[in-house]
């Protein structure tokens, strides 16, 4: 049997005509896979599509209706030695955009090191993969607070079967995909507890999971960044502090989850800009494992000195899960309130439609 038909077969391992085990296993497991020496050394190839509709119209007009390829990803992953994993993430959709590169040295669970680009860990619903979203994409207060994809070194683990986990890392502060633009570096600390047991970084409960799993985490970061000066001439640099708080639960067809965020930004050559934001989400299995019904509302204030100058965000969402996330259709609505001091809001509407493949 030749390799690809071997592959596309995907039903077991191919065999030696004289019964002896192959010294290199192929097959599909949620992807293409080669392997030997058990898994101990692995190349696992899978990707994922998002094809989205998307509708924006405020009272006067209709300012957004288009199709698009959202994401086009094609990840591979796997192993080196049993210790030394790697992940390499490339989107087609975004300009071919390289998303995450690492090697992951991860010889006990307590204690892995990490080292390339990745995403930063701060704010539970960032790290979520976008192929395990409960809404089409993430809230504005996630859009506003996250870190995104950074290039550093990391050292994480969890103990006594995940009920504490950490990660804390040491990145350029640049952004993915750039070179470092200063001679500081962003220090970035998660720690979570999970009582009742290890709680998967996934949004929607398809597994109807029976008992419940419960995550609480903090994080905070430290960065130094250009950010407008007053007069919006110019920027200046800042020393920006960024914490966050979160809770995450999966319970019999039940996710519900919440983050709160807090940002404060030191120009050192005028008064500071502290910062607010965060969202409560929530959504149950009305078919379990195949029909999702939720809401979320979530809110950014990027100056709390200034009042009547916030961002509101609320809406349903309705999921039909075929394959569980590997094979899905999204449709949410949401409300945007952009509020103006001078009593002027503006009010618009989204509605998207996404069907998800996960090949």
């Amino acid at each position: 049997m030749t390799l690809a038909a071997a592959m596309l077969a995907g039903a077991a391992p191919a065999r030696a005509s004289d019964g002896a085990a192959p010294e290199v296993e192929c097959g599909y497991d949620k992807g293409f896979y080669l392997q030997r020496n058990g898994g101990a050394q692995k190349l696992k190839i899978y990707g994922y599509m998002q094809a989205l509709w998307t509708g924006e119209f405020n009272a006067r007009e209709l300012e957004t209706n288009e199709f698009r390829v959202r994401r086009g990803r094609v990840l591979a992953s796997g192993s080196v030695i049993s210790t030394l994993g790697f992940k390499l993430q490339v989107d087609f959709a975004a300009s071919n955009s390289l998303l995450d590169y690492y090697l992951d040295y991860r010889p006990w669970d307590a204690v892995g090191i990490r080292v390339g680009q990745y995403k930063t860990p701060l704010g539970r619903q960032f790290l979520v993969s976008t192929s395990q979203k409960q809404f089409v994409d993430d809230t504005i207060a996630t859009a506003e607070f996250k870190l995104d994809r950074d290039i550093g070194i990391m050292v994480h683990g969890t103990v006594e079967e995940g009920l504490f986990g950490y990660r804390i890392g040491v990145f350029n502060g640049a952004g993915k995909n750039a070179r470092q633009d200063n001679t500081d570096f962003m220090y970035v600390a998660r720690f979570e507890v999970a009582p009742f047991g290890p709680v998967p970084y996934a949004e929607s409960d398809v597994k109807d999971t029976r008992a419940p799993r419960l995550s609480i985490a903090l994080a905070s970061a430290y960065n130094t960044v250009d950010v407008p000066t007053d007069s919006d001439e110019g920027t200046v640099t800042a020393t920006r502090y960024t914490m966050g708080g979160e809770l995450a639960l999966f319970w019999r067809g039940l996710y519900a989850a919440s983050e709160v965020f807090w940002r404060f930004e030191d120009p050192m050559t005028g008064p500071g800009v502290a910062g607010l934001g965060g969202y409560v989400q929530a959504g149950y299995m009305v078919l379990p494992g195949h029909l999702e019904i939720g809401a979320r509302g979530a809110l950014v204030r990027e100056n709390m000195d200034d009042t009547g100058d916030d961002r509101w965000e609320a809406g349903p969402v309705v999921n039909g899960f075929f394959l569980g996330h590997r094979l899905k259709l999204q449709l949410d609505y949401a409300a945007l309130i952009d509020e103006d001091p001078q009593g002027a809001d503006a009010l618009d509407h989204r509605v998207r439609l996404q069907l998800q493949a996960v090949f």
